[in-house]
């Protein structure tokens, strides 16, 4: 069975969508939108947003690394927000928008699999456990539904690759290939199943 593709009426469950999650010292707000094609009043996220991907630095080794750059961050945040599944990281101590994360890739069959990724935050908020934070919520919440999580992430990408080996995600034999600006770009694809959060490291 095809995986639904992001950006499609199926990207994320519905219980993901529009809802807010507690993490200590931050929370996430849905930024996507109610119904495909119907944008929202989330929209006031961008310029916040754009703040935070604009440091060249946050996308050192992600494949797609100019990001940082105004027209390839505005094509990133609208597929954001045609996902559902998309949710802004603000700190709740000052209110400021500080990163970003999304659900997509929803595929019903077989218990459920819901994909986890497109993750940002400003370099402040680098080392002090806040992402793996998100990702504990995250998963929490998504294997509540589905039975399977999946992420994504460049084969280069090592600071990612060794930040999702941390949280227990497990490297499966599949891979994608795809290129950008011309160059080979090869996706890894990991996995954390509800048996495995339960008794992984996030447990």
């Amino acid at each position: 069975v095809p995986r639904t593709q992001p950006g499609s009426p199926h990207a994320a469950p519905p219980s993901v969508r529009r809802r807010a999650v507690e993490v200590p010292g931050v929370r996430f707000v849905g930024i996507g939108v109610l119904a495909p094609g119907h944008t929202h009043a989330c929209e006031e996220d961008r310029e916040a947003l754009f703040a935070v991907a604009s440091d060249p630095m946050v996308w050192e080794q992600h494949p797609i690394h100019d990001r940082w750059r105004r027209e390839v961050f505005d094509r990133f945040f609208d597929e954001c927000l045609a996902s559902g599944g998309g949710l802004a990281v603000v700190r709740k101590d000052t209110g400021r928008v500080v990163g970003a994360s999304r659900y997509d890739g929803y595929d019903p069959e077989e218990g459920g699999v819901v994909e986890i990724g497109w993750t940002y935050l400003e370099r402040a908020c680098w080392g002090k456990g806040i992402n793996t934070e998100m990702k504990r919520v995250m998963l929490a919440h998504a294997l509540a539904q589905v039975a399977v999580v999946e992420f994504r992430v460049g084969d280069t990408n090592y600071r990612s690759r060794n930040a999702l080996e941390a949280i227990g995600a497990e490297r499966t034999r599949r891979y994608e290939v795809d290129r950008y600006q011309g160059k080979r770009v090869v996706h890894l694809v990991y996995e954390i199943t509800g048996e495995s959060f339960a008794s992984g490291p996030l447990a």
